[in-house]
């Protein structure tokens, strides 16, 4: 069997940044010649040098088409961190995916990283006026209110993550399926492993490219 030849090795480094995760799906696509339901039998690679980026992802993903009734395993060493592609190596990688009887590779890698910066206005607090106490003079209001009442706006930065997922077919090794996803703020490695590979299920599974 031949190898692939259209894959290359793209790094998935940090996604330890403070936040709140939130992956989406920027956009999809099947091979048209394709059937609904093709594959039972998967093998999820994350294609980076990060060890403990690759083990989470591939293991999260994998659990997700599990739970959704397709046979699914990280591909580990299989693919290495940092491994050449070497004739002799695309051998022994074929080799392995024929006896393990996979159906199909879905990879995983980073296609930018990047960040945006947003203008946030500044805000005033509602409230309601009383005539005793701090209300009663000028001084006594001011006072009270005017550290509190505006808050200045400021600049935020974000960080997005724009990652692909794509399925190729075993047997022809051709690329039978693609997403794009847009992770912004992940929280941490465990939230963005968690969150991407639900996404990334979900969408392979309403494309109809599980058994």
């Amino acid at each position: 069997m031949k190898y692939f030849k259209h894959l290359s090795i793209l790094a998935v480094l940090g996604f330890f940044i403070a936040g709140c995760s939130s992956t989406k799906i920027v956009g999809s696509w099947k091979d048209k010649s394709l059937g609904q339901g093709q594959y039972a039998n998967i093998t999820v690679a994350a294609i980076t040098s990060d060890a403990l980026a690759k083990g989470n992802v591939e293991q999260e993903m994998s659990e997700q088409l599990a739970s959704r009734g397709v046979k699914a395993e990280p591909a580990g060493s299989m693919f290495r961190p940092g491994m050449e592609m070497t004739d002799e190596t695309k051998a022994e990688v074929s080799s392995q995916l024929d006896a393990a009887g996979f159906d199909g590779l879905l990879t995983i890698a980073l296609i930018v990283e990047s960040e945006e910066t947003r203008y946030v206005p500044g805000t005033t607090y509602a409230y309601t006026p009383y005539t005793y106490g701090y209300y009663s003079n000028y001084w006594g209001y001011y006072g009270y209110y005017g550290p509190q009442v505006y808050e200045p706006g400021y600049y935020t930065t974000t960080e997005v993550y724009l990652v692909e997922a794509v399925l190729y077919d075993v047997e022809t090794e051709k690329m039978v399926w693609a997403a794009r996803s847009e992770t912004t703020d992940p929280a941490s490695l465990n939230a963005f492993a968690n969150d991407f590979a639900a996404t990334v299920a979900a969408q392979l599974e309403e494309d109809g490219m599980l058994k």
